[in-house]
Parts: C-alpha cells; sequence; structure tokens
C-alpha cells in the first residue's frame, strides 16, 4: 500500500466531529454578536475571541482545575466523569472559600490550590493506559450549540450592558462583583457589615475573588476589567457543564426505566438546560444560580448508582447538596429534596437509615464553614435569616424587620401557584 496506509483502517472519527462542531459555534457566534449591534458578523466574531483570550483563561483553568481534582479520587467512576468533576468542582469552591476565610488566599496560593487539582488530571491521563482518544462531542453538545454561541457573545459583554430582565445585572454589580472587587482589596473573603449578601456563604463569589488572584491579584477593576468578565465566563463554564451533567442523569434514568433511545433523552434534556432562555441570561451573567445547578444534578446523578456501599453514596450526595447550599441556599429544597428522593428509590430499603445518616453528616460537614463563620461574627449561625431567634447580630431591630419583610412572599396559594407559569407583573417576589 502506497505511503505505508492502511486502506481499511477508518481515520478517527473524534477529530473531525469536533472541527465541525467548533465550525458551526463560530458561525453561530458571530451571527449572534452582530444582532441588533453595528458591528458585522466577523468584527463580532473577533471581539468575542478576543475577550475570549484576554479574560477567559483564568476560568478555563479554573475549570480544568475541578476536573482534575475529581480525577485524584475514585467512587467506580471512570477519571473524568460528570460526578468526579461536580466533586472536583466541589472541593475546589469549599478550598478557596475556607483560604479566603482565612486570609491566605494571594496569587502564589491561588496558582497552588489549581496546579495541585490539575495534577490529578495528569496523573489520572498517565495511569488509564493506553493513548487517549478525542471522543466525538455528545449529541447534548449539538443540540446545544445555539445556547453555548449566546453564552459565550453575552459573556463577553461587560457587566451591566445586557438584559433588561436583570435590571442590567443590578444584582451583579451590586454584590456578586462587589464583593469580590472589595474581597481583593481586603485581602480575605470575609463578610462586611454594610453588605448583607456578604454573611451569605457565598461560595462561587469567592470563586471569582479566586480568578482575580490567579490573574495578579489587585483591582478587579484594573486592565480594562478583565478580571471582571472572567466571573462571567467561569459561570458561562457552569452552565454549560449543567447540560453535560443533567444529560448523563436524563441517560442513567433513562436506563433504569427501560427506555431504548436514552441517547436521544440525553441529548434533548442537556440541550434543553443550556438553550433555555432563562438559563442563557443568568449563565452569562456573574451570577452563582448555575453553580448550584451543576452540583445539585451532580447530587443526583450519584444518588442513582445501584451500588454497594450505601453510606459512601450518601455522603457523596449529600456533600454535593452541602456545597450545592454554600453556593445558594435555595438549593436546599431544590436538589436536595430530589436527590433525597433518588438516593432512597436507587438504594435497597435496608441500606435507608445508613444513606440518610452518612447523607446528612456530610452536607453539616460542608455547611459547617458558613455557620460557624457566622456563628462567631453574629452569634447567629444563619444570619441574616432566623433573626428573631438566633439574634440579628449588629443588626438593629428596625434593619432585621426591613431583611425579614423585603425577603417574604405576602400573596395568597393562588398566588404561589400563578407565578410557576406567569411572571410577576408587579415587580414583587
Amino acid at each position: 500500500m502506497p505511503f505505508g496506509i492502511d486502506a481499511d483502517r477508518k481515520p478517527p472519527r473524534g477529530p473531525l466531529l469536533w472541527a465541525l462542531w467548533i465550525g458551526a459555534l463560530l458561525v453561530l457566534v458571530s451571527a449572534a454578536g452582530s444582532i441588533g449591534g453595528t458591528l458585522g458578523p466577523v468584527s463580532a466574531l473577533a471581539v468575542v475571541l478576543d475577550t475570549l483570550l484576554r479574560s477567559g483563561w483564568p476560568a478555563a483553568v479554573f475549570l480544568i482545575a475541578a476536573w482534575g481534582t475529581g480525577a485524584w479520587f475514585g467512587g467506580g467512576e471512570r477519571p473524568g466523569g460528570p460526578v468526579r468533576f461536580c466533586f472536583g468542582l466541589a472541593l475546589l469552591l469549599m478550598a478557596g472559600a475556607l483560604m479566603g476565610m482565612l486570609g491566605v488566599l494571594s496569587t502564589a496560593t491561588a496558582w497552588g490550590l489549581v496546579l495541585a487539582g490539575a495534577a490529578g488530571g495528569v496523573r489520572a491521563l498517565r495511569g488509564s493506559g493506553g493513548k487517549p482518544t478525542l471522543r466525538p462531542p455528545g449529541g447534548w453538545l449539538w443540540v446545544s450549540l445555539p445556547g453555548i454561541a449566546l453564552l459565550l457573545t453575552a459573556a463577553s459583554s461587560p457587566p451591566g450592558v445586557l438584559w433588561s430582565s436583570e435590571y442590567g445585572g443590578y444584582d451583579v454589580l451590586s454584590y456578586h462583583l462587589e464583593l469580590p472587587k472589595e474581597w481583593l482589596a481586603n485581602g480575605n473573603t470575609r463578610p462586611v457589615l454594610h453588605n448583607v449578601y456578604s454573611f451569605l456563604p457565598g461560595w462561587v463569589e469567592s470563586a471569582y475573588a479566586l480568578l482575580g488572584w490567579l490573574a495578579g491579584g489587585g483591582d478587579l477593576l484594573a486592565d480594562g476589567g478583565r478580571r471582571l468578565m472572567s466571573a462571567a465566563y467561569l459561570h458561562a463554564g457552569m452552565t454549560v457543564a449543567s447540560g453535560w451533567v443533567v444529560a448523563r442523569l436524563a441517560r442513567r434514568l433513562a436506563a433504569a426505566a427501560g427506555v431504548r433511545r436514552r441517547g436521544i433523552a440525553g441529548a434533548i434534556a442537556g440541550g434543553l438546560v443550556v438553550n433555555t432562555p432563562w438559563a442563557v441570561v443568568v449563565g452569562s451573567m456573574a451570577y452563582n444560580d448555575m453553580g448550584a445547578v451543576v452540583l445539585g444534578a451532580g447530587a443526583m446523578l450519584a444518588a442513582c448508582r445501584r451500588r454497594p456501599g450505601g453510606w459512601a453514596r450518601g455522603a457523596l450526595v449529600g456533600f454535593l447538596v452541602g456545597v450545592a447550599c454554600c453556593v445558594k441556599p435555595t438549593a436546599l429544597f431544590f436538589a436536595g429534596v430530589p436527590a433525597g428522593v433518588l438516593l432512597l428509590r436507587f438504594a435497597p430499603w435496608r441500606d435507608w437509615g445508613r444513606v440518610l445518616a452518612a447523607g446528612s453528616v456530610a452536607g453539616l460537614i460542608a455547611l459547617s464553614p458558613w455557620l460557624i463563620r457566622n456563628g462567631l461574627m453574629t452569634g447567629n449561625p444563619v444570619f441574616p435569616f432566623a433573626t428573631g431567634v438566633l439574634g440579628s447580630g449588629h443588626w438593629t431591630a428596625e434593619q432585621a424587620e426591613r431583611f425579614a419583610s423585603a425577603h417574604t412572599f405576602h400573596g395568597s396559594l393562588v398566588s404561589r401557584a400563578r407565578l410557576l407559569v406567569l411572571p410577576d407583573e408587579s415587580g414583587a417576589s
């Protein structure tokens, strides 16, 4: 055979399909960036790619470190699998938050943390045996192409420019990025008395501060605000990761239900997560919602295993739910309840006591840094909540009442049900 080529050997499909996928993504980004603006498709693509290269690399380093951190550990899943990724992300968020609270985060320690995680990925690749192969993009990635293109395009816009539905990113500018800016200046991620939201766990916001330290520390607004843009890219990455984990979760549930075309189920589920307008809007901003989504989905996926050793599975699920709550406390209901139901569904009834006990203990361990910090600073471990029972800390009675009133829904049960399907026309929550 000329040139030593085996005609019967098919060329690998992975690189070709990835090239097609990336090409389609670039076309969609150029189209999305030119809608409603003065830039043409080529100029819009150039702006997005330039911003991504300048500001996206700290977010990419963080996500790679999360993948590598998960690869250090077993759990019956191949290295690089979604449960391991979620576990690695949870550990990295927890480590960054703890180091920030203790005031030991710096450019050197931040890089040490992420490099230690990345080393786990290198170790996993070396220990896998054989030459790593590039698998074709999954079906969910093809379905998610429009959403990923919009995420990249919108995340490349300065905070506060897009999304009138979010009041121009008011929450982003008032605390999701304001707190990391102040934390970088203070040298720690401890609560500040003038911003009540700093008393929430804020583990994703701590990660945004860590990105600033990875980029050299200093002012978060320096160098044209490129560190600010890194935060939006990290949250966009969590959105895409959410699609991946949900796609795998749908496949596993479909298999458990005896569905033959579980690949289609996974592609549809993952695509729905990434392409949903709400996910595109919040996922392209420096919010924290998608961190709770990806960790909550990871907890549900871990709960669906049919393997012995119930206490270990329960502990993993509980830990992931606990960290999800440290990202966004409402995850206790939106992630904890379904994960608990799935845990019992896939566990033998004889193991129910063990898995629930292990999950509860692990979840409490994950929450303990926040509870201890707030308890020491205010006397109330869940401040600013339950101030009437556990104490209001440095607040006056008027401040505690104002916060409680502003964060309580005053409508009827019918009004609550209506909000499940219709927008809140009054603007009240």
